[in-house]
């Protein structure tokens, strides 16, 4: 059995800054209904949406490595 792990660090000012210039254009390409809702129910909003940006930046270069195919971004939800 193989395993896969990926790994992405992303900074919150690099989403807060896409956030600002695009709102909910960049919001819809992402994420998720469920996360967008999740998310900018924080105070701390920006770290909300920069940590599911990294999560799901890691699982898509996790599962290109295991299948060889690429998922969006938006085939992707992380919850909670």
């Amino acid at each position: 059995m193989e395993i896969y792990i990926g790994t992405d660090i992303v900074e919150n000012k690099r989403i807060q800054q896409a956030y600002e210039k695009y709102k909910d254009k960049f919001l819809t390409r992402i994420y998720t209904q469920r996360e967008i809702e999740y998310c900018l129910n924080k105070k701390e909003y920006i770290q909300c949406l920069s940590a599911r940006f990294a999560a799901k930046e890691a699982t898509i270069k996790a599962y290109y490595q295991a299948f060889k195919e690429i998922l969006t971004f938006k085939q992707i939800e992380i919850l909670g």
